[in-house]
């Protein structure tokens, strides 16, 4: 047996050595459960400047340096995207459906993991945020994401993939770990609706209520509370480009083909990169600016998230914006005049109280064994 003592020691020294004088990077993958709203929320700013007497329907008001910056109220959004389930509202599944408060909306299911990775230098400033999510219908249907009059998608599930990338900032927490968001000007807070009707006191991406572009009632400021971050390149706070696919695709328009045209007001749902059948001018499925925010932690375990997946498009034209083979990130363009966004929160799964009770009893009999041969 002595003669195995000298190789092992060898072998257990450079081992330490290799430790003390590599860093090394740590990674931290959860898995997580959530919920996206029930509505986006859709800013046509295009629309508000040419016939709305220049009124500001951005998140935040915009940016004062931008182009063809609005110059009048805070209006809040004009219009709603709403998702149902194919089983339980398929009338949804139309050109010009009407929505109505209480009319069996869904909250979309997110299953996925995230991923915090140090880089080698322990957690806070310059971690990387990546992710995998799945969003499915909670009825057992398809998802069907209704445009009203402009049309309307369909599809069995969505996933959005997130590359590696650094947080814009971190911030120490309660826990032991960090805050990190990405997005240029921060984590926008989540704003309610102030004018009085039936949207008073609603939350962004949970309006359940009839609103229109036609509203009187639109000034003055249509947002209870102030945020400092937008909503996308348009406000100029600049997120994450995801990869977005689609499985079980299938959209109805009013009077042209589902894969062309339908950029203003809706942007409806094509293959990656615009690839189906022409659909050169259609938006394509990745969320164009995700803003996120992850906290953690002291073992970088990711505790919570919440985000908006924003999409960029244009009113009054058929340009393409923020798709998936676009390299113009981080800057803003006039040309995409306009945005719509939900908003969505997960948890870390919890671990069943029946599979802890077992684990703990494996744990407790191994130690009681371990004790006994002693």
């Amino acid at each position: 047996m002595k003669r195995f003592i000298g190789p092992i020691a060898a072998t257990a020294a450079v081992g330490l050595l290799g430790l003390a004088t590599q860093a090394q990077a740590i990674t931290s993958t959860t898995s997580i459960i959530g919920n996206m709203g029930i509505t986006a929320q859709t800013c046509l700013q295009g629309l508000t400047l040419a016939v709305g007497d220049g009124e500001n329907c951005m998140y935040d008001g915009g940016p004062s340096s931008a182009t063809g910056a609005p110059f009048g109220e805070v209006t809040g959004p004009y219009n709603h995207i709403a998702y149902y389930d194919s089983l339980a509202t398929p009338a949804a599944f139309a050109a010009g459906f009407v929505t109505a408060p209480g009319d069996g909306k869904i909250q979309q299911v997110i299953n996925g993991s995230v991923t915090v990775d140090d880089g080698g230098n322990g957690f806070g400033a310059g971690d990387l945020l990546s992710f995998s999510l799945t969003l499915t219908s909670p009825g057992g249907g398809d998802i069907v994401r209704n445009f009203g009059a402009a049309g309307a998608d369909r599809y069995t599930s969505m996933t959005q993939v997130l590359a590696p990338m650094a947080a814009s900032s971190a911030t120490a927490n309660g826990l032991g770990g960090f805050d990190y968001v990405i997005g240029s000007e921060g984590f926008p807070s989540l704003l309610t609706f102030a004018v009085a009707g039936p949207c008073l006191g609603q939350a962004f991406g949970s309006m359940d209520c009839g609103f229109s572009f036609a509203a009187a009632s639109l000034d003055p400021d249509g947002w209870a509370g102030a945020s400092a971050a937008g909503l996308g390149s348009l406000e100029s706070n600049f997120g994450a480009k995801t990869v977005g696919s689609v499985s079980g695709l299938a959209c109805v328009t009013s009077g042209t083909a589902c894969t062309v045209g339908q950029v203003s007001f809706a942007p409806l749902l094509i293959g990656p990169n615009g690839a189906t059948g022409g659909g050169a001018t259609a938006e394509d499925v990745a969320w164009d600016q995700l803003l996120l925010r992850v906290s953690t932690d002291a073992g970088g375990n990711v505790v919570d998230m919440a985000g908006f997946d924003v999409q960029d498009y244009r009113v009054f034209g058929t340009t393409r914006c923020g798709d998936q083979t676009s390299t113009t990130v981080g800057s803003y363009s006039p040309t995409c005049n306009s945005w719509s966004s939900g908003y969505f929160t997960a948890v870390v799964i919890p671990v069943p109280a029946a599979v802890w009770l077992f684990g703990s009893a494996i744990g407790l009999l191994g130690l009681v064994r371990r004790r006994a041969a002693q």
